[in-house]
């Protein structure tokens, strides 16, 4: 079955300083793998981001750490197996 969402990532406000979170609902079979981008580069696991991957609820998570002001952007989380592939974008924005 393709990947496909079952809810997408919603624009969000950060507050500078603390660490949130943005959220999907995806499925597919086998379960999809997950990719998470901040405009065009990829936001790997480390010290300002975590992705996390629930392939029992489908929940797939985007951390980010110590927010700032260059992290409002748009975010896109591309979705992906052998039966195709799908992505939703959302945006965020820092007070």
């Amino acid at each position: 079955m393709a990947p496909h969402f079952i809810e997408k990532p919603e624009n969000k406000v950060l507050i500078e300083g603390s660490s949130d979170f943005i959220e999907a609902v995806v499925d597919g079979n086998p379960f999809p793998s997950v990719i998470w981008y901040k405009g065009n580069r990829e936001c790997l696991d480390g010290p300002k981001y975590t992705c996390d991957v629930d392939q029992t609820t489908g929940i797939v998570g985007l951390t980010i750490k110590k927010i700032k002001s260059e992290d409002e952007s748009k975010y896109t989380v591309k979705i992906k197996n052998d039966a195709g592939e799908d992505q939703a974008t959302c945006s965020l924005f820092v007070r």
